[in-house]
């Protein structure tokens, strides 16, 4: 049942996005978002859009690109088991290498 509740989400976002159309966008280029940052309104338009619409192409989608880790954070996996100490081998001789950079 777990496969047909997954293959059933991912039809639709499949579907969604096939949906999206991409049509002529005014955009703007890279290099004015780089030098002058990102407009209020297009950070406020990214944050209630949804996915097919951040992955249409387009400003929104500059934005949802540059700054995809406050919408997509890093997942934490806790640990499972105790950690174990690593091994010393000291090496000294490698200290005494020398090279021209």
């Amino acid at each position: 049942m777990m496969d047909r509740q997954r293959f059933s989400v991912l039809a639709g976002v499949l579907g969604a996005l096939m949906a999206t159309t991409s049509t002529a966008q005014d955009r703007t280029p890279i290099e004015d978002f780089i030098q002058n940052g990102f407009p209020l309104e297009l950070a406020q338009e990214a944050l209630s859009a949804d996915l097919p619409h951040l992955l249409s192409g387009g400003d929104t989608a500059v934005y949802f690109n540059f700054d995809a880790s406050e919408f997509l954070p890093t997942a934490v996996l806790p640990r499972r088991v105790p950690t174990m100490a690593l091994g010393e081998h000291p090496m000294p001789e490698t200290g005494g290498i020398k090279v021209e950079t």
